[in-house]
């Protein structure tokens, strides 16, 4: 059962994006189909409990810091990043790259822990976002190729391929043939397809049933990530992605031929 309120309060807030931050009630009402006064009740509920607030200028609500403490809350207490704080941290050290846990959400895949090397030592930061697509990085085919043919599928057929650069795989069947490649070699590896000088090298994690929500990955400039340094790099992530799947409760099946 969705409570009728909830589920509006909830169709407000996801009007806010990077596209367009700030919205009055007259906006809200006629984007969602609401009648003013309801979308300004909500908006005046929602600033109430500090999940939006009015910008001082043009009194257009925008997000509120309230928001910004329940992604922190949830990125410190979510069970993946309490299992992989100690091997992220190693790994980017070891490797001297950015390493990131990623998890699966809605047809994406979205960060929620990161360690990036600095002059200082290694930045450690749970944390929630940013939000990117599946199909053209490596930890999102690092789930993707783990997920049942059902889900694939529907991924598939629901999403838009878009070519981000001439390299980005975006025919599906293309994608489904690098999944199966993903699957018998047990890593992903992109390269120049978000970004033309950008790689990438993700592993899967599993949970205690044996399922992939979530990959370690890591990123870097396509010299440094796939160069001499290769095999070593991906010794070193697979290592990591298996300290931390044992550390979600996976026992590989050790009877398989």
């Amino acid at each position: 059962m969705i409570i009728q309120s909830i589920r509006r309060a909830d169709d407000v807030l996801s009007l806010f994006s990077r596209a367009r931050s700030e919205w009055t009630a007259a906006e809200i009402a006629s984007a969602l189909n609401l009648t003013t006064s309801t979308a300004f009740n909500i908006a005046c509920t929602l600033k109430q409990l500090g999940f939006v607030e009015q910008a001082p200028d043009t009194k257009k609500y925008r997000l509120g810091a309230r928001l910004v403490d329940l992604a922190i809350n949830l990125a410190i207490t979510l069970e993946i990043n309490q299992a992989a704080a100690g091997p992220l941290y190693r790994l980017a050290k070891e490797t001297g790259l950015t390493a990131r846990i990623i998890c699966w959400d809605q047809n994406a895949v979205l960060v929620t822990m990161e360690a990036v090397p600095n002059t200082l030592g290694i930045d450690l930061s749970p944390q929630i976002g940013p939000r990117g697509a599946a199909y053209c990085t490596a930890p999102g085919r690092a789930i993707l190729a783990f997920m049942n043919a059902i889900q694939v599928k529907s991924y598939l057929e629901t999403t838009d391929l878009v070519p981000l650069t001439p390299s980005t795989i975006h025919d599906p069947e293309a994608l489904a043939r690098e999944l199966g490649n993903i699957r018998k070699r047990g890593y992903a590896v992109t390269r120049g397809e978000v970004s033309l000088n950008l790689a990438g090298l993700a592993a899967p994690i599993y949970n205690r049933r044996g399922e992939v929500n979530s990959a370690l990955s890591l990123g870097g400039e396509v010299k440094d990530l796939l160069g001499r340094r290769k095999n070593r790099i991906l010794r070193q992530l697979l290592e990591a992605s298996g300290e931390i799947s044992a550390m979600m409760g996976y026992l590989p099946d050790t009877t398989a031929i």
